[in-house]
């Protein structure tokens, strides 16, 4: 049976990669979200949302990174996208350690390690992007939710109304779990002798908070363009050409074709016309060609590196399903489980709803639900309380070493290629000047 000691070891190991991955991995995905930092240090306020494609989002992350970004070097910018990263692992750390639903040390290890090595969620913690942020007020209200389950003080209650107001204030995605939050409040108030002026306390701090963290980009949007939100999308970018007739019918929304991703683990005509698909690949591989700087796979045509992830990927997604399963046959007696499952759930639905929208494959990547990331953590944990015999845990621990496994071959990788020592030189020569 795992011990406490390795629980801090998977911690160490999560903390220790991420700084490793740091060092070598580029702070740019396809999301260009360091032209808003200098669009706003150049002209002391920030674009309009059809200027650039990323310039519809909530102001809370690019004001946060304002201080590195004056340094004018991404490179710079990217550290507080580690700091984040690192954060909100131990922030999974504590509420693993803390919530009543896992029973044994086996069970929570698991649910670490998937924190700790799962490699989109890993890679998308480091980028500059406010994704990074979005991972961490999300870890933190999952963290603070579990605690206001045991425990519901209004103090508890101010700092989740906070989290949510920072969260709106962030990123767009976390509204999908904004209806979640008040159903939380109103049952650990059940349970509680407390007056019922405390519950409206609360509801109404959360109003309060959620009200203000959008006010400045719901009211931009309006005066702009007469309307609460905008998507840059909205402005059909040149790109989004490329990209339409994603859905091709009601098949879209039910091929589950695995093979056909295992054959061609990147993007192609079999499966980017696959919802699921999309959302597999995405939530575990880098899909498309340039997602990040670790391309070893496409540019080696190492099909070997996504299919092994992939495989090792289903296998941990059929244990999160299983642990859903679980939590749904516990709604009776734990219905504040079944809240906590509805937030993937509902992030997830968000996601498929503006892909449909706006007929876009990219739309569709699981990233953008990972602000809900330590749910899934718990899910895995319940399937391996569930499954006690030493085959599966065996199992389970093959699978999330090939995901860390994965996320070294890539570093190694990238670090041998003439491209990295070119710009290392380059950010040398330059002492740490803009890429």
């Amino acid at each position: 049976m795992m011990s406490s000691r390795a629980f801090q070891l998977i911690l160490f190991t999560g903390l220790a990669l991420r700084c490793l991955l740091f060092l070598v991995l580029s702070p740019y995905n396809p999301d260009d979200h360091f032209v808003i930092m200098r669009h706003v240090i150049e002209h002391g306020v920030f674009p309009k949302a059809e200027l650039y494609t990323q310039a519809y989002h909530p102001p809370l992350y690019y004001l946060l990174s304002l201080p590195l970004a004056w340094f004018q070097s991404a490179k710079v910018a990217q550290v507080l996208s580690l700091a984040l990263s690192c954060s909100t692992l131990w922030l999974i750390a504590r509420f693993l350690q803390e919530t009543p639903f896992l029973k044994t040390p086996r069970a929570r290890c698991a649910g670490l390690a998937l924190a700790a090595f799962q490699p989109q969620f890993v890679l998308y913690g480091l980028f500059i992007s406010n994704d990074t942020l979005a991972f961490f007020l999300g870890a933190a209200l999952i963290l603070t939710l579990g605690r206001y389950l045991q425990n519901p003080h209004l103090r508890l209650a101010l700092l989740l109304s906070l989290i949510c107001g920072l969260g709106v204030a962030t990123k767009g995605t976390f509204l999908s779990v904004l209806p979640i939050v008040p159903l939380v409040l109103v049952l650990a108030h059940r349970r509680t002798a407390k007056p019922i002026t405390n519950l409206l306390a609360a509801l109404t701090l959360l109003s309060l908070a959620t009200l203000a963290g959008g006010a400045w980009r719901f009211s931009t949007n309006y005066r702009d363009y007469d309307r609460l939100v905008v998507h840059g999308m909205d402005f059909k970018p040149g790109w989004m050409k490329n990209q339409s007739g994603t859905w091709q019918g009601p098949g879209t929304l039910l091929d589950t074709n695995i093979a056909k991703l295992l054959r061609k683990p990147h993007l192609s005509a079999e499966t980017r016309h696959s919802v699921p698909l999309l959302l597999f690949a995405t939530g575990w591989i880098n899909y498309m060609k340039n997602e990040s700087s670790f391309n070893a796979a496409h540019d080696h045509q190492w099909l070997w590196l996504p299919r092994s992830v992939l495989t090792a990927g289903l296998f941990l997604t059929a244990l999160i399903t299983i642990g859903a399963c679980i939590a749904l046959r516990r709604s009776v007696q734990s219905p504040e489980l079944v809240l906590l499952l509805l937030m993937p759930v509902t992030a997830i639905a968000l996601v498929v709803m503006v892909g449909l929208k706006y007929d876009a494959w990219s739309c569709f990547h699981t990233r953008l639900s990972f602000h809900t990331f330590p749910v899934f953590c718990l899910l895995l944990g319940l399937a391996l309380d569930k499954f006690k015999s030493r085959f599966v845990s065996g199992l389970t621990a093959v699978a999330l070493l090939i995901c860390l496994a994965s996320l070294l071959v890539e570093t190694v990788s990238d670090l041998a290629s003439p491209a990295w020592r070119e710009h290392t030189m380059h950010l040398l020569k330059n002492k740490l000047g803009a890429p």
